[in-house]
């Protein structure tokens, strides 16, 4: 036998061995599958779906509990002497008979206490290689007496509630939640789902919803604290009152606040637009963000404090003190009254247009232009410094200080109306102007 003869002989045993191997390791995972797995369809085509709804009645508790791997929940408030449930029950083989005896099989755990009725449905352990259409699930829907908490479970399907009087804790995995017309307080989360809540009167208690993955509306809401958090996923948020803290947080998607009450306010983003239009906020309004614009509008607070780091920061109609920072932007402040400002800016330029409270007030930027619209009778000492632009004023001014003149007048010292608190703008790369704010 020649040398190439040997080596396709060896090669053709070694290719023995391989399959060898391969068919005992198939073999003792389909074992160990068999020994630890409840239900294995291999290679089960599961084309056919069937349905059985199984209805049934309990006394009357305080609190219900439902927990399903795979299955909707739908918890309405109803004029009922019982809690009314029905179990919509749907499995899928390769035959409608052997669906529906599947259906039928389906088992829902049941534990009746004095003061809470569970229900629990696990989903088998199963495999199929070959997959169904859908997987085997309970839907419950049911019917409570008003004044009923519930605590609601769901990986697989989403979860409704309406018109009940009583706490509500709600979680899913991939399921929406729906929320409405609730008294209690509401602990709403999920991972990868669309969260909606309204109406809802909690007291003294709390508003919580929370999501990973998942745009989330929230409106008409009360309670003495919300929080309101996504991570991926657009913010609306109308008709709030918290009687302490109204908080909302996002990470890639944008905010969008209409008509709020809170006795402080605060609004974190790092991509996407803040956008906060009409409200009172008694302590303090703070909203910052990374990549996008923060728009705050109609709000009445004695304080504002927000940032931006690329985008544009926009104030409308604010009274209080205004502490405004942004990096890369214009800083835009109308229709103000009675303001104290300190505001930085980097890169863009600062527009102001309102009256001033008789403060020390410092505007600043270093790329950009500076204009201040205030009334014609404002009293202030003001300074002026333009190291790369000019200085130009329709107020009349008296100088105190030295009038620099290199190539532009770009340093000004002077009183308005006799003098008073200080009023100092700097910009390193533009112009400053100085304009009379138009009498209504």
């Amino acid at each position: 036998m020649n040398s190439k003869n040997l080596v396709r002989v060896g090669v053709f045993g070694a290719l023995l061995v391989v399959c060898g191997l391969c068919a005992l390791t198939a073999y003792g995972t389909i074992g160990w599958m068999r020994r630890n797995v409840s239900n294995i369809g291999a290679w089960e085509y599961g084309g056919q779906s069937a349905q059985v709804t199984e209805t049934r009645a309990f006394n009357v508790v305080p609190n219900l509990e439902i927990s399903a791997d795979y299955g909707d929940i739908q918890v309405t408030a109803a004029d009922v002497s019982e809690i009314e449930v029905e179990m919509i029950k749907t499995a899928w083989a390769p035959t409608v008979e052997e669906a529906e005896a599947s259906a039928e099989a389906m088992t829902v755990r049941v534990t009746e206490g004095t003061d809470t009725l569970t229900l629990i449905y696990d989903k088998p352990d199963e495999i199929n290689i070959v997959g169904r259409n859908g997987p085997d699930s309970i839907d419950f829907v049911v019917r409570v007496p008003a004044e009923t908490s519930v605590n609601l479970n769901s990986s697989f399907g989403k979860i409704d509630i309406s018109g009940l009087v009583g706490d509500a804790q709600l979680e899913s995995q991939f399921g929406d939640l729906d929320v409405e017309n609730l008294t209690g307080a509401l602990d709403a989360k999920s991972s990868n789902a669309t969260i909606t809540v309204k109406q809802v009167e909690a007291g003294e208690g709390e508003v919580g919803v929370d999501t990973s993955f998942g745009s989330i509306t929230v409106e008409s809401v009360t309670a003495n604290d919300i929080l309101v958090i996504t991570s991926n996923g657009n913010i609306t948020a109308r008709k709030l009152t918290a009687k302490e803290t109204l908080q909302i947080e996002n990470q890639f998607g944008a905010i969008e606040v209409f008509d709020v009450q809170a006795a402080t306010l605060t609004i974190e983003n790092s991509n996407g637009k803040i956008s906060v239009d009409a409200g009172q906020v008694g302590e303090l309004i703070s909203a910052s963000n990374q990549f996008g614009d923060v728009k705050v509008v109609n709000v009445d607070s004695p304080a504002y404090q927000l940032s931006t780091s690329n985008g544009d920061l926009t104030v409308g109609g604010a009274t209080g003190s205004l502490k405004l920072e942004n990096s890369f932007g214009a800083i835009t402040i109308t229709g103000a009254t009675n303001v104290s400002l300190d505001v930085k800016g980097s890169n863009g330029g600062i527009t102001f247009s309102g009256s001033l409270n008789p403060t020390a007030h410092t505007v600043k930027t270093s790329f950009g232009d500076i204009t201040l619209t205030i009334p014609e009778n404002s009293s202030f000492d003001v300074v002026l410094d333009a190291s790369f632009g000019t200085v130009e004023s329709e107020l009349p001014l008296s100088l105190t200080g030295t009038l620099e003149n290199g190539t532009e007048n770009d340093h000004w010292e002077a009183s308005m109306n006799g003098g008073g608190p200080e009023l100092k703008a700097t910009t390193s790369n533009g112009n400053i102007t100085l304009q009379v704010l138009p009498s209504e």
